[in-house]
């Protein structure tokens, strides 16, 4: 209890520093509140002047349950931070759309995964109202489609929505034409806010089918896997005839082929990739 009571007066110092409510309550030697000193913690990470840092183990599940509730006391809700910018696709000119219902629509879709054989589009919407059965705009592709369901996912469980407000983050069902980094929005107010940029693989790893029914079902398994993760890429060498995976790294290319064997009932040897020799005549002599 002494530590703890000791610990507790140095967070007090430090955020009174920094934090000019939390500083005349410590100066006046009244009692501060839990709630008082979460409200100074909040103010001074989102002035930037400060970061609330947690420990923890997430492999033995210690600190986690402190580390959400930080996330939920520290973090600027969607309320309280700046409204998003984003290029009009007609006119070329910045727009911003704040965090309002009544704003036009304007969201991202950040992730797409496919859940018992379905193509969930994960998005955040950064303003307006989103409605199930609703036509969305897709900027990038310039097409139009309709959303079949909105969901909000907890973990492995589903909660359908009728709608969903400007600040949340939902999964959709029915989109077919979006992929990761697009922008979603009003026909009628276009708008294209900045993509998701992927990072350029760093190694590179040779798969081929094991079995004949293992050929025909590895292209459509990897166009899914492809799809779901833009930091993968796949291609095949013109002049080896390999199939090459390239990724992130060793553990990044070995989940992936687990994930062909696992989900897609495709099994596929693995290896280096083969490098190709080329020789020349650099000059004729006599």
């Amino acid at each position: 209890r002494d530590a703890a009571e000791k610990a507790r007066e140095a967070r007090v110092e430090a955020v009174a520093e920094v934090d000019d409510e939390v500083m005349e309550l410590y100066l006046a030697e009244q009692a501060l509140s839990v709630e008082a000193l979460k409200a100074g913690i909040q103010r001074l990470t989102l002035a930037l002047k400060g970061v609330p840092t947690y420990c923890g183990s997430a492999l033995r599940n210690k600190g986690i349950q402190p580390l959400l509730d930080g996330v939920r006391d520290f973090l600027p809700n969607p309320t309280q931070v700046p409204a998003i910018t984003g290029q009009n696709p007609d006119s070329g000119d910045t727009e911003s759309r704040p965090p309002k219902d009544d704003a036009p629509l304007a969201a991202l879709a950040f992730k797409i995964m496919v859940d018992q054989n379905q193509r969930l589009t994960y998005v955040r919407l950064y303003s307006g109202t989103l409605k199930f059965g609703q036509e969305v705009y897709n900027s990038i592709k310039q097409t139009s489609e309709k959303v079949a369901r909105i969901l909000r996912m907890h973990a492995n469980k589903r909660e359908p929505l009728e709608e969903a407000h400007a600040g949340s983050i939902v999964a959709l069902l029915g989109l077919k034409a979006t992929t990761t980094g697009d922008t979603l929005c009003s026909r009628h107010h276009p708008i294209v806010l900045e993509p998701i940029s992927s990072y350029v693989p760093v190694i590179s790893l040779a798969i081929e089918p094991v079995t004949r029914d293992d050929q025909e079902r590895l292209g459509p398994a990897l166009a899914r896997v492809s799809e779901e993760d833009p930091s993968l890429r796949i291609h095949v060498d013109e002049d080896t005839g390999q199939t090459l995976l390239s990724g992130m790294g060793e553990l990044h290319l070995e989940v992936i082929t687990h994930r062909l064997e696992r989900e897609f009932h495709t099994h596929v040897r693995s290896g280096r990739p083969q490098v190709v020799y080329r020789e020349t005549i650099a000059k004729g002599v006599e």
